[in-house]
């Protein structure tokens, strides 16, 4: 296998304003070139298609917005990749397209208790279901492009443990 492309990391944040501190962040990846090859075959290229093992989508990011304001805090995070080309064709033996996949998540946390975090949040905020696929893959989602679990809520509680110094 053989991969080019660009890494992308964006960091922003503002200054403290009267509504707390806003920042945003980009971590994205773009592909301009991965190609395989098998022993005793031609090499083939993979960008925007089903791979050996797995989808090779050409642009994937993850992108979050924050807020902090004293001990609350909020974001609001998106996971996206774009689609490829399957890995089996439609019954006529054209080409068939997984569709992009994005899905967005929500969180909030106060931290105003002594070494205590609560955090809440949502995961797939939008109950977006994985893109169908034709591939080998028997349940008609791709494990290594979607998460075929819905709307998932989550409660954390952290608490911070401090040693007594003799």
């Amino acid at each position: 296998m053989e991969t080019a492309g660009f890494d992308i990391d964006l960091r922003a944040r503002s200054p403290a304003l009267r509504i707390g501190r806003l920042s945003a962040a980009l971590d994205a990846s773009y592909l301009t070139k991965s190609q395989g090859q098998l022993s005793g075959f031609p090499a083939e290229s993979f960008l925007g298609k089903y791979g050996f093992f797995s989808p090779i989508p050409r642009w994937r990011h993850y992108a979050s917005l924050n807020w902090e304001r004293g001990a609350w805090n909020a974001a609001l995070a998106q996971t996206f990749q774009t689609g490829y080309t399957d890995e089996n064709p439609l019954a006529d033996g054209s080409p068939r397209r997984v569709s992009s996949y994005s899905v967005w998540d929500v969180q909030g946390s106060y931290t105003g208790l002594r070494n205590l975090t609560v955090t809440l949040g949502v995961r797939n905020l939008f109950d977006r279901d994985p893109p169908f696929t034709n591939g080998s893959s028997s349940t008609g989602w791709e494990k290594a492009y979607a998460d075929p679990r819905g709307r998932t809520y989550y409660a954390t509680l952290k608490y911070a443990f401090t040693a007594k110094a003799r």
